[in-house]
Parts: structure tokens; C-alpha cells; sequence
């Protein structure tokens, strides 16, 4: 067994990465450092430089959010079921803007709920500048107008087909609504008249997205039809109510691809434009491709950006799905794929400044990458690798195979991460310069071979280098059944599979033949792994158990039983003197290796954990300080980073015995020296009933003292007053203490005011309790009393019979 070392026992959650949009709009706030989108029923500000949530707004379960809009100061959300609740930011929003550290998650009040009044759900909505006008648009051809000041519906716009877009225009001090369907017609309303003023087929398909221009002198509309239509007015005439009419003119070009999103930034805020495109009117289309297109108002492409690699425009499945929606603020845009991955834009340097994964799916393996602490690369129910950063959340995302990864595994330095895949694969990446030899790679399939694999890799490898086929110099039938599993040792001469057939072997690589058979389990092995620095295995089974193995002589050395359910995963840490295991409940358990104790449960999944990866910085060399950090991973598709903490723990307990042991000295002095007030305010604080009890009955001792009781307590604060109270129905509790505590009583409700003392918080759970008591008391008097007199009466009884 390993020399022995501190066990960690105290793990606390660190974060959980999970997903947070399901689709649909998404807005920036606060200089892009506030992102607002939905996941379900639930809305969500995100900050987007730590990727953690500040504030949730949430309708009842079930009810997904359908259109949301917000403002510096108000927020209105639109469920599916046509329920609309208004809520208010601005107390939330300024409290996260002045936090130093963590900001603790918010959950926003909802300050009024309405039905909206429309015959089937909502597909858009708007705010006017002021916050005082709503408008939402519905399937049902309609857009309404309500009035949020005064709560009331004001207008009622008819539509030829389901409502796309509906915005508030202010255009020469005019108020208008313009509204976009899925028929392609772009309608203008006058608000004041409540009448259509424009109407126009502009779109031979659906409109996908309308935008104004800043200065509110032009808007944009891009459609199915691969149109771009740019729409700008030549005057208001007319200034009656009753005869308004506005002339438009429209230019529309094509953009060679569907647009399904567009932005219109303010002159100046695109970079890298030609000389002739700077100060023009411009806006920016992103269509199938991925490509984002800046134009002017006359159809002329005058930049693209975020192309994709030309292996993947030869590919039909690139890494990154079409774009759904785009919002912009300032010199920043974000945009949202199909896929809900969500992409933060540099419209000055036209490059891609974070990006987040809004939707992630179970996630089936795991592992740290490049000796990194924050970087992890995931394998979820999909072709494509994500590096995932856990400080920031943001990640990094490649189309590594053709079909589902199966799994990654990364080299003991993680220079080197190897992924398996449904398309009959394994691929090698470099991630950095490789520090430690590998040179073979292990895999096993469904075949149920195991095949060895001969690496020859340069120290660096350049993006654009040719990917060279890896060799096979092995390959066996391992198992009868499915290979769940394989592992190679820290020496690189043993690999060990596990089997749906029970089943664990190891293989000797330089012999290329079978070792030994490791047989117990009463199911399928799911994980294995190896002991840094002895012939140890460990198996994790369907059987509810993990068995630690000696290879040296075949045996079993150890069962850990604690699970109720399978163990599918297993690694060991802290220089191999503890074990993780995760189950299908959800469950992870820390063992100590030595005596198969369990150290700690940590729960917080909701579904199988299917993947645990460890990270311990420099554990050889500090192994009673070295950071330890276990992510884990799993069906409920969240990713949970655990920190250990045990040493953190026991110098905070330290610290804190080391604190009440001052206190008590000093309240010891505050009594040499008769400063009772004092001596009694600190037992309250340290929370030591029963040695303020010795301390009042020291007091009550002294008849000098005595009479001062009632002052000292009348001078207690309100806080200190209840805690004392309570203390009371402690020592009113035990027969042996209860005169002590009606003397105290008796004092305290002479000393203070009725009044005042109904209306301490939680006075009427404490008086409940002290009544409890005071009846048995009494009923324990009254006997005793009866008692007395029958003692009283037989003792006359027996004098008179003597005389």
C-alpha cells in the first residue's frame, strides 16, 4: 500500500456547468457583460465573463418561455401558455455590478401576471424605449398593444399569415409599429390613428428577422427567399390623425443564402472594412454556412467573417450548425446557433471573443487536457469535442468525428488526448508539447478485441500538419461479451480490460500475451483503473461493488460495499491511498483505500454519473497541500467541478477553537473583574447555555449582585434577549435546571414590557416550548404538595397517638 498520507474528506461543490438555452431569442445587456436567454421555463442572466448565472426568472414548471424583452429597468416574459409576467431588474442588476467576489444566485419576483389575449402562443414581443408599451405577436396572425402603466390592451394589428416580427419605430418624433409574417409581408401601423399606413408583400417567403438602424432612419429584413430588402422612408405626409401616410423606398438584393439573422451597427463599429465602405450605411447577415456578411445599403458584400475551415465547407457536417438569432450591443453581437451554441462577437476585430455551449447533452466521458486545472475536454451524445473551461465556461468545439464519440482519454501529462467514436475510430490529438513517452495507444470495441496502436509524434505538431494513420501491432479477442473498459499502467507494460463477462484482465504488452484473470464480480465490470505505485487495480461493477485487485498474486484484496445500485466509474487519488466511484443513481463516494471506508457522499446529479476525472497539482511533491479537484460527469448533461477542501476545513476549525478558547478566557476575566453585562453577552455569543447558567447562578449566589440581575438583563439588546429565552426552554427542560430558569423568567418578564416582548422575532415558538414545560412542572408541584400534606397529616397522626 502507498505511504500514508492525509485522507481528503471534506469536498465542496465548486460550480456546475449546465445547460441554459434551449433556443430562441438572446439579448446582451450592460456593455455585453449580461447575456439574457431562456432554457425552458426558466430565463436567465448570465454573466459572461464567468459564465455564472446571476439571476433567474422563472414560470411554472412546464410552461416554457416562448418571447422575452428587456430593458435597463423592466423585463417582460411570454410563456406558451400566453401567461405574461412583468418583472423589475434594476436592485439585482446593481448588486451583481457592485460585488467584488461571488455574486450568489438571484431569483427575480414576478410584480404582475396577465393572460395575454391571443388565440394561440406568442412568437415575438418588443418594449418601446420607455418601458410604458408592449407588443406581442402570436400565431394567430395578430400583434396586440398593451399599455403597462395604465394595464390595459390598446391595439389590435391583423396580419396575413403568423406573426415573425413585431417592433416599436420612432421615426421623426412618429410613433409606429412595424410587423413582419411568415407570408413575407412587412406592414407599418400608426400607432396614434391606430391605422395601417403601409403594406407591402416584401418576401416570396417567410421573414426571418427585421432590424432597425440606430439613428431609426432605415430598417432590414432578410427572408427565406435569400432576399435582403433595406427599407428607408422619404417622408411622413400628412399631420392630421386621420390622413398619415408614409412613402418608402425599397432596395432588395440577394445574399446567395438563407439569412437567418441580421444586425445593424452604428456607422464606424465594423472593422477591416475597404476605404470606400467606411462611414456607409451597413448591416450584417449569417446564413447557412456560418459565415457573417457585412453589406451596405446598395447589396454590396464589403466584408465576410467566421468562415468556416475549408475542410469543413467540403464537409457536409461542419462544426458549426447555422446561426438562428443575433443581437447587438455596442462593438459586441452575439449570435445563437440551431445547435444553442452561442457565439460573442468583436465587431472591431471581426473574431469570435467567447464562446458557450447553451445546451449540453449527457455527457459520457471526461478528462483534463495539457496539465491544465480549468480545461477539460468533453465527449457528449454527439460527433463533436469540446473543451470546456471551468473557471470561465467557456468552450472550444471541433467536429472530431463522423459519427458519436464514445470517449476521451488523455495522456498522464494530457499533452495528448485520444478519442473513440461510433464511425469504427480512434483519434490522437496534440494539445500540447509532449513532456512524457507514449508510444502506443490502447483501444478496445465492440468487436471485442483489444488492438495496441504504435504512436511516432514530432515534440509539436502545426494545425495545418498532415494527420498521419496510426499503425495496429496488436490485436487479440479479449473478452467472450462487450469490453466496457480498458487501462494502461503507470509503467506502460500492463493493460487491463473489464467485460460485460464478468470478467477483468490484464495483459502483459511486452509479451503480447494474457497475465492473469481477475474473477469475483457477479456482473459486468464498468471501470477499472491502476494504482500509481503499487500492482493494484480496481474494478467498478453492476454488482453495487468495487474490488481492489493485487496483481501479484491475483487476489482480491479489498470490496468496497456502500453503493445500491451499479458502479460505473472508479479512479483513485491522493497519491492511490483513496478511491471515487459514481453510481447510476448519481451518488459519488470517496473510499479510503486501506481500511474500505467511506470518507464522503457527494450528491448532486439527478442521473447516472458516467464520467469522474481527477486533477491533483504536484501531488508527489506536497501531497498534504497539493489541490485536488474531481469533475464529474453524467447522464443529467451537468458538468460538477468538486474541490477538496479538508485542510481548508481543519484550519477554519482550528481557528475557530482557537477563538472560543480566547473568549471563554476572556469571559472568565470579565468575572474576576465583575463585569456581569459583558460576561453574559459573550456566553450568548459563543452559544454555551449552560455556562451562562453557571454564571447567573454565580450571580444569584451573591445577594449583593442579586438585585442588580434585573438591570443587567434589561440592558440586553433584542437579539441577545430571545437567545437567552431560548436558552431558558433548555434549562427549563430538565428538572435539575428549571429553578434556575424560573428565576431568570420571573426577570426577564418583569424587566421588560409586555409590548415589546410580543413582538421579538420567533417569541411565540419559544413561549410555546417554556408552556410545555411549565405544565409538567406544575403537575410535578402539585404532587409533591400532595405528597407533603400526606406526610404532614401522618405525622400528626402518629404524634397524637403517642401522646
Amino acid at each position: 500500500m502507498p505511504k500514508k498520507v492525509k485522507a481528503r474528506t471534506d469536498f465542496e461543490k465548486l460550480r456546475v456547468i449546465s445547460a441554459f438555452y434551449s433556443g430562441g431569442k438572446v439579448l446582451l445587456l450592460r456593455d455585453a457583460r449580461i447575456l439574457v436567454c431562456s432554457y425552458k421555463e426558466v430565463l436567465n442572466f448570465i454573466d459572461s465573463s464567468s459564465g455564472s448565472i446571476i439571476a433567474i426568472a422563472k414560470h411554472d414548471e412546464g410552461d416554457e418561455i416562448s418571447s422575452f424583452c428587456v430593458t435597463n429597468e423592466l423585463l417582460v416574459t411570454i410563456s406558451k401558455n400566453m401567461l405574461v409576467k412583468k418583472w423589475v431588474l434594476p436592485a439585482i442588476i446593481k448588486e451583481w455590478e457592485k460585488s467584488e467576489d461571488g455574486f450568489e444566485q438571484q431569483t427575480l419576483e414576478s410584480e404582475k401576471t396577465w393572460k395575454a389575449v391571443h388565440q394561440q402562443p406568442v412568437t415575438c414581443s418588443d418594449l418601446d424605449p420607455s418601458g410604458s408599451l408592449l407588443v406581442t405577436g402570436s400565431s394567430d396572425a395578430t400583434a396586440k398593444v398593451y399599455d403597462l402603466t395604465r394595464q390595459y390592451h390598446t391595439h389590435n394589428v391583423k396580419c396575413s399569415g403568423i406573426m415573425k416580427v413585431a417592433k416599436f419605430w420612432i421615426y421623426q418624433k412618429t410613433f409606429f409599429l412595424v410587423t413582419a409574417d411568415a407570408n413575407g409581408h412587412v406592414q407599418i401601423t400608426h400607432l396614434e390613428s391606430k391605422k395601417c399606413i403601409f403594406s407591402e408583400e416584401a418576401h416570396f417567403g417567410a421573414v426571418l428577422d427585421l432590424k432597425l438602424s440606430s439613428d431609426q432612419m432605415w430598417f432590414v429584413t432578410v427572408g427565406r427567399d435569400c432576399l435582403a430588402t433595406v427599407w428607408r422612408p422619404d417622408s411622413v405626409v400628412g399631420t392630421s390623425e386621420s390622413k398619415v401616410a408614409l412613402r418608402i423606398s425599397k432596395i432588395s438584393f440577394t445574399v446567395n443564402e438563407v439569412a437567418e439573422a441580421l444586425i445593424v451597427p452604428k456607422s464606424g463599429q465594423v472593422g477591416h472594412l475597404p476605404v470606400d465602405s467606411v462611414g456607409a450605411d451597413l448591416f450584417v447577415t449569417v446564413g447557412s454556412r456560418g459565415v457573417f456578411k457585412v453589406w451596405d445599403t446598395h447589396g454590396k458584400c464589403v466584408q465576410a467573417f467566421g468562415k468556416l475551415s475549408s475542410q469543413q465547407m467540403e464537409s457536409e457536417d461542419s462544426s458549426l450548425a447555422p446561426i438562428a438569432t443575433m443581437e447587438q450591443l455596442g462593438t459586441h453581437f452575439v449570435a445563437a446557433s440551431h445547435n444553442n451554441d452561442i457565439f460573442f462577437y468583436n465587431l472591431e476585430t471581426l473574431k469570435v471573443s467567447k464562446m458557450f455551449s447553451g445546451d449540453v447533452e449527457e455527457i459520457s466521458s471526461t478528462c483534463f487536457v495539457g496539465g491544465n486545472l480549468n480545461l477539460v475536454a468533453v465527449a457528449s451524445k454527439s460527433k463533436f469535442l469540446k473543451l470546456v473551461n471551468l473557471e470561465t465556461s467557456h468552450v472550444q468545439i471541433t467536429c472530431a468525428h463522423s459519427e458519436v464519440i464514445i470517449s476521451v482519454s488523455s495522456s498522464s501529462d494530457g499533452s495528448l488526448v485520444a478519442t473513440t467514436s461510433k464511425d469504427n475510430s480512434a483519434k490522437l490529438w496534440m494539445f500540447d508539447s509532449i513532456k512524457t513517452h507514449r508510444d502506443f495507444l490502447c483501444t478496445v470495441s465492440e468487436d471485442l478485441t483489444l488492438k495496441v496502436w504504435k504512436i511516432k509524434l514530432p515534440q509539436s505538431v502545426t494545425p495545418d500538419a498532415e494527420v498521419k494513420n496510426l499503425k495496429c501491432v496488436w490485436t487479440i479477442k479479449a473478452h467472450d461479451k462487450q469490453i466496457n473498459c480498458c487501462k494502461v499502467s503507470p509503467n506502460n507494460e500492463l493493460v487491463v480490460t473489464g467485460s460485460h463477462d464478468k470478467l477483468v484482465k490484464v495483459w502483459n504488452l511486452k509479451t503480447e500475451s494474457l497475465e492473469t484473470v481477475l474473477s469475483g464480480h457477479r456482473k459486468g465490470v464498468w471501470a477499472i483503473d491502476f494504482s500509481l505505485h503499487e500492482q493494484l487495480v480496481a474494478s467498478a461493477s453492476g454488482d453495487t461493488t468495487v474490488k481492489l485487485w493485487n496483481l501479484a498474486n491475483s487476489s482480491c484484496m479489498a470490496t468496497f460495499e456502500g453503493h445500491d445500485c451499479a458502479v460505473i466509474q472508479v479512479r483513485f487519488f491522493n497519491r492511490s491511498s483513496q478511491l471515487v466511484t459514481s453510481a447510476t443513481n448519481g451518488l459519488i463516494k470517496v473510499w479510503n483505500a486501506k481500511t474500505s471506508e467511506s470518507n464522503a457522499t457527494l450528491d448532486a446529479h439527478t442521473d447516472k454519473v458516467w464520467s469522474l476525472c481527477v486533477f491533483e497539482s504536484d501531488p508527489e511533491r506536497s501531497p498534504e497541500t497539493s489541490e485536488v479537484l474531481i469533475v464529474s460527469a453524467g447522464g443529467d448533461a451537468s458538468l460538477v467541478v468538486w474541490k477538496d477542501v479538508t485542510l481548508a476545513n481543519k484550519t477554519k476549525k482550528f481557528e475557530e477553537q482557537s477563538q472560543v478558547l480566547s473568549q471563554m478566557q476572556a469571559m472568565e476575566n470579565l468575572l474576576l473583574e465583575q463585569k456581569y453585562l459583558q460576561a453574559i453577552k459573550l456566553a450568548i455569543k459563543l452559544n454555551q447555555p449552560y455556562r451562562l447558567m453557571s454564571i447567573l447562578e454565580k450571580i444569584l449566589s451573591k445577594k449583593e449582585v442579586a438585585t442588580q440581575l434585573g438591570e443587567i438583563i434589561s440592558e440586553l439588546n433584542e437579539e441577545d434577549l430571545i437567545q437567552l429565552l431560548k436558552f431558558c426552554v433548555i434549562w427549563n427542560s430538565n428538572s435539575k435546571n428549571c429553578h434556575s430558569a424560573q428565576i431568570i423568567m420571573e426577570i426577564v418578564f418583569k424587566s421588560w414590557d409586555p409590548s415589546t416582548l410580543i413582538e421579538l422575532p420567533g417569541v411565540c415558538e419559544v413561549v410555546e416550548q417554556l408552556l410545555c414545560y411549565q405544565e409538567r412542572h406544575l403537575d410535578r408541584l402539585e404532587k409533591l404538595q400532595k405528597d407533603a400534606s400526606l406526610l404532614d397529616f401522618t405525622s400528626f397522626c402518629i404524634n397524637e397517638t403517642s401522646s
